[in-house]
């Protein structure tokens, strides 16, 4: 006797993959512009690599968040928008440290080529800033949440006590606090 399937966890399947879909659109989009930046500021305008990609980078972190809160995600936890924005950009630089890392291991360690190394990297990177970023500023929940709440809430707990860390060290305020004993 198979279990049957709710229309509840349908709809929530389906919000899952159309926010996903939403989100790779405007993750190229925000990569485009990123890119295109880039290669204007340095090529066209003389402007040095680094800066270039600084740019570049914060750029598409803006375009992508903008889409992010506009179309791609329908909820929003409540939060100030500069404490939103301050996380998500958190994410995002946990992202490139994520890349940074995965890119030292794969090139470093095991010799891929950096070409190929990219296309896993990027592929995990971007899973992780999408599962971040809904988890932690876009309240719909996700079908795992229901199926694994234990891994997602101890995910989300040491996401959560990861920018806690960050905030006292630097001094930055999110405008949230940990719920559950704050560590």
């Amino acid at each position: 006797m198979s279990p049957e399937v709710s229309p509840r966890r349908v709809f929530a399947a389906a919000r899952l993959l159309r926010d996903l879909i939403a989100y790779g659109l405007a993750s190229g989009a925000a990569l485009a512009l990123d890119y295109g930046l880039l290669l204007l500021c340095h090529k066209t305008l003389g402007l040095p690599y680094l800066v270039a990609a600084a740019i570049g980078f914060s750029s598409g972190l803006a375009l992508i968040y903008a889409l992010s809160v506009s179309i791609v995600f329908r909820d929003r936890r409540s939060v100030r928008p500069a404490s939103e924005f301050s996380v998500f950009c958190a994410i995002g630089l946990l992202g490139l440290l994520l890349t940074e890392a995965l890119m030292l291991l794969l090139v470093g360690r095991f010799g891929v080529d950096p070409a190929f190394a990219k296309i896993p990297t990027a592929a995990l990177v971007f899973l992780f800033n999408f599962t971040a970023r809904r988890a932690l500023l876009f309240a719909a929940p996700t079908p795992v949440a229901r199926v694994f709440p234990c891994f997602i809430e101890t995910w989300k707990d040491s996401m959560v006590s990861i920018l806690t860390r960050f905030q006292r060290r630097t001094g930055l305020h999110f405008g949230w606090k940990r719920s559950r004993g704050s560590a």
